[in-house]
């Protein structure tokens, strides 16, 4: 007996694959309407193993989304003292020049 385990998350409307969900996904939904079998199927776009209206609705709400965060610019804890330091500075500044 032989289990097969995907590693990995799924995009919730991603029926194609792509990484991201667009009208592509509309058409492999389509094309792929009532085919049942292993999850993965093209066109199962939430992951049940059968394409059906469910995943219609699936690409209607995720519609737009992308595959992970990319590369998102995350502040560091030192970023918030300096941001102090420069606020402190210029408080002081404004006392002078008043």
């Amino acid at each position: 007996e032989v289990h097969v385990y995907e590693l990995g998350t799924m995009l919730l409307g991603d029926a194609n694959g792509d990484g991201m969900v667009s009208a592509d996904d509309y058409a492999a939904v389509q094309a792929g309407f009532g085919n049942t079998g292993a999850t993965g199927l093209p066109g199962d776009a939430n992951g049940t193993g059968t394409v059906s209206a469910d995943d219609y609705v699936s690409v209607q709400l995720y519609f737009g989304a992308t595959e992970g965060m990319g590369s998102v610019p995350v502040p560091e804890p030192a970023t918030l003292s300096l941001l102090g330091a420069a606020g402190m500075m210029m408080l002081r500044r404004r006392r002078y020049i008043n």
